[in-house]
C-alpha cells in the first residue's frame, strides 16, 4: 500500500462532517466558507456535505496560492453520492474557473452522457464509467507533469488524455468552490472526505489502496 506517502503529500482535506457553517480543513489552514446553509447528510464515512442545487449552496475558498495550480504534480481524491435520482443538467464537482469561464481544474458531472469530466486547464479526461444512483464513487483526479498527462480515476478505472497548451490560462483570479462554480452548475449530491495533494501523483496502486473495493479508506 502506497498511501502514506500520498498522506504526506496532503496540503489541504475535508472531512465535510460538520453539522453546518464553516468546513475545517484537517489538514493546514484552508477552511470553506458556507454558501446557502449546506447541509448534512450520512456519508461514507459518517457524515458528509450535502448540496441541493435548488437552494444554491456551495463552500467557497478565497483565491490564493493554496488553492492555485500550474504545470505541476497535483491530486484531488474524495467520494460522492448522488442519492436517488442523478443530476438533470450539468454540475460541479469541485473547480477553481474565472467568472469568464477560464478552467484552472474542475470536476464536473455531465448529464447527457451521467459521467465525470476532468478539466486541468483547457483539456478533459473523460470518464468512461457510467454512473448511477445510490452509490458511493471514489474519484481521483491528478495532472502528472512528467508524463504530460491528465488522468481520472472512478472506482476501479482510469481514464487519461494527453495535456496541451495549459499555460496558455495562466493566470486566473479565482476561488476555490466545491458543489457550484462562480454562479451557476449548483451540485445535487452528498461529497464526503475530499482530500488535495500538491508535488504528488495519485496513482493507480494509491486509488485502488484507498478505494478498498468498495470499502475505502479515509485519509483523516
Amino acid at each position: 500500500m502506497t498511501l502514506p506517502a500520498a498522506f504526506a503529500a496532503i496540503e489541504y482535506a475535508y472531512a465535510l462532517n460538520e453539522a453546518s457553517g464553516t468546513r475545517r480543513s484537517y489538514v493546514g489552514s484552508h477552511d470553506l466558507t458556507d454558501n446557502g446553509s449546506v447541509g448534512s447528510a450520512a456519508g461514507k464515512f459518517g457524515k458528509a456535505a450535502t448540496f441541493v442545487s435548488a437552494s444554491s449552496q456551495y463552500l467557497t475558498r478565497a483565491s490564493g496560492a493554496d488553492v492555485t495550480t500550474g504545470d505541476e504534480d497535483v491530486s484531488w481524491s474524495g467520494w460522492i453520492n448522488f442519492g436517488g435520482s442523478l443530476p438533470a443538467s450539468n454540475q460541479v464537482v469541485f473547480c477553481r474557473r474565472s467568472g469568464g469561464g477560464t478552467v484552472n481544474y474542475a470536476l464536473l458531472f455531465q448529464q447527457s452522457a451521467s459521467r465525470f469530466l476532468f478539466y486541468y486547464g483547457i483539456n478533459a479526461a473523460v470518464s468512461s464509467v457510467t454512473l448511477t444512483t445510490n452509490t458511493w464513487y471514489f474519484f481521483s483526479c491528478t495532472h502528472d507533469a512528467t508524463a504530460n498527462t491528465i488522468n481520472l480515476r472512478v472506482n476501479g478505472t482510469t481514464d487519461s488524455t494527453s495535456d496541451v497548451g495549459f499555460d496558455v490560462l495562466l493566470p486566473i483570479t479565482a476561488s476555490f468552490f466545491i458543489g457550484s462554480d462562480t454562479s451557476s452548475q449548483h451540485l445535487d449530491g452528498t461529497v464526503d472526505d475530499l482530500a488535495f495533494m500538491r508535488g504528488y501523483v495519485f496513482s493507480d496502486a494509491d486509488h485502488d489502496a484507498a478505494y478498498a473495493s468498495g470499502v475505502g479508506i479515509r485519509f483523516k
